[in-house]
């Protein structure tokens, strides 16, 4: 986990999928976009590593 990025990275079918599944919209030049009107409405993000899990709320995804 790179905290110091606002990406998330990792393969492609993967990332496509955790996007998908979040409600964001591909766009040619802006990558993933969710209207930030819905920001409340989204899901809770929950990032596992080992042991250690860190969740995050929409605010804190959404930029």
């Amino acid at each position: 986990m790179d905290t110091t990025s606002e990406f998330i990275k990792g393969p492609k079918a993967k990332i496509d999928r955790i996007n998908h599944h979040l409600g964001f919209t591909r766009h040619a030049t802006l990558g993933f976009a969710v209207d930030c009107g819905r920001v409340d409405t989204l899901h809770l993000v929950e990032l596992l590593s080992g042991p250690r899990s860190v969740t995050f709320k929409p605010v804190h995804y959404v930029k």
